[in-house]
């Protein structure tokens, strides 16, 4: 897809923007108002597309952001609930324990808000991208099922299943007072433990 053919892809997206999901999800404005005091930044309209084998899938919705040059999140709402759409750790930062300590953050995030539904497109970026996942795609699928993630009947996401991530944060001692310092202002916490 070239610049223009984005660009007119953009502009009808926004004339539909009223029927997209943007501001009608209770759970995502939630959210918004957690994650701000952790330096997310709200995206009024963020297109997100996801690509794999089975489906292709363009959305213009509500947007949280945080970057801090070690870790890249993307949250957008979904009609009953939260996408993450990214997460990503940047190459110099991987396999120290970042995405773990990232989306374990997000999770105790989501619980306390009672957010019921979560949902991600797992996908193994390009090797020649700039920021890479994992290094295998069956390695990135079982780094989000160890946290409760199923595929759906149709296996096109994967939902959390809140009793299997219940089970996780026994098994693994995770709690609310975890010090998430270390993904979050990753410049003073660079001697904590991941946890």
């Amino acid at each position: 897809m070239n610049r223009q053919q984005r660009r007119q892809l953009v502009k009808q997206l926004k004339q539909k923007g009223k029927s997209c999901f943007v501001d009608i999800n209770p759970c995502f404005s939630t959210m918004e108002e957690r994650l701000s005091s952790f330096d997310f930044q709200i995206e009024p309209l963020f297109l997100s597309r996801i690509s794999n084998e089975r489906f292709e899938k363009l959305k213009l919705s509500s947007g949280l952001i945080f970057d801090n040059s070690v870790v890249r999140v993307v949250l957008t709402s979904e009609k009953t609930g939260l996408e993450i759409t990214t997460l990503m750790v940047y190459p110099e930062y991987l396999s120290q324990g970042y995405g773990k300590l990232m989306l374990d953050f997000l999770l105790l995030n989501f619980s306390m808000a009672k957010v019921d539904y979560v949902s991600l497109y797992p996908q193994k970026k390009d090797p020649n991208d700039k920021i890479s996942l994992a290094k295998s795609q069956k390695t990135l699928e079982n780094f989000y099922s160890k946290r409760g993630f199923e595929w759906n009947k149709q296996k096109t996401a994967m939902v959390l299943n809140w009793g299997k991530f219940g089970v996780y944060v026994k098994t693994n001692q995770v709690n609310e007072n975890l010090d998430f310092e270390r993904i979050l202002n990753p410049s003073w916490g660079i001697g904590l433990m991941a946890a």
